[in-house]
């Protein structure tokens, strides 16, 4: 499973594991501080923002050119940060107030709890996603005929996007999909349609000006079943091995795509 849904939002597996850590981590100081009679649910807040500022920071930088506006850089709901980042600004607080001696044991024991809680998460997913590759199975092409991804892809880096064309978010993030296809000629870019007829497809594309080299159809949706999703627009990406190495569920930005394709398919 790569998403979870709460009501219309669909988020990550990832993001949302990180944020139950931190929940737990943050409960966890709060009951050693009160063991010990003090408050340090103001420090854990100042760790965390100071993280998430330095995350989306160093995140943006690294991709300063996908950005076209201020605003598209400080709109943190598409949930882009680097975590090496976040962990930086979050251990240069931890260090300055261990160093005050304020509360010692209980922010280092709900820090210990979030990053092993976390680690733990990290395992299991990284362990899920070791067994996770690209189909056997064919895929109907728009002309009716059918093909594996693996006949198409010729052992290169595989980008496979899953979408409908009821989905809006879907075709919001086409043109970012189609522009990375262009620039990244050794990866393979798959726009895999669920469940749909080849003439809805079809005329979907033609009328909304979507041109892909690879559009398959996912008549029983086969491998949103497999992989647990159950929200739409999802973006998985394959090694040259066909193993899936990184999934990013919602909308994709150009960022999030770069990040994807030069993190973990170079």
């Amino acid at each position: 499973m790569t998403s979870s849904n709460f009501g219309p939002f669909a988020l990550s597996v990832s993001p949302v594991l990180a944020l139950i850590s931190v929940i737990i981590g943050f409960i966890v100081t709060l009951i050693v501080a009160r063991k010990y009679k003090g408050r340090a649910s103001d420090v854990m807040l100042t760790m965390l923002l100071a993280g998430l500022v330095l995350g989306r920071l160093v995140f943006v930088l690294r991709f300063f050119d996908s950005y076209n506006s201020l605003w598209h850089m400080l709109d943190i709901r598409d949930g882009d940060l680097d975590y090496a980042g976040a962990f930086v600004g979050f251990a240069l607080v931890l260090f300055v107030k261990l160093r005050q001696g304020k509360q010692r044991r209980a922010l280092l024991s709900g820090t210990f709890t979030m990053l092993g809680t976390y680690a733990v998460f990290s395992l299991v997913i990284t362990l899920a996603r070791s067994h996770t590759v690209l189909p056997q199975s064919t895929f109907m092409q728009l002309n009716g005929q059918e093909i594996k991804i693996r006949d198409i892809s010729q052992q290169q880096p595989v980008v496979v996007n899953l979408w409908a064309t009821s989905c809006d978010p879907c075709l919001q993030e086409m043109p970012v999909l189609m522009a990375a296809e262009q620039r990244y000629n050794n990866v393979t870019f798959i726009s895999l349609n669920q469940r749909e007829a080849s003439p809805t497809v079809a005329q979907f594309l033609q009328r909304e000006g979507i041109n892909f080299q690879h559009v398959l159809i996912d008549t029983k949706g086969e491998i949103a079943t497999n992989k647990g999703l159950f929200s739409l627009p999802v973006t998985l990406f394959f090694d040259v091995n066909g193993k899936l190495v990184y999934s990013h569920t919602g909308r994709i930005s150009q960022a999030d795509l770069e990040r994807g394709i030069e993190g973990y398919l170079r």
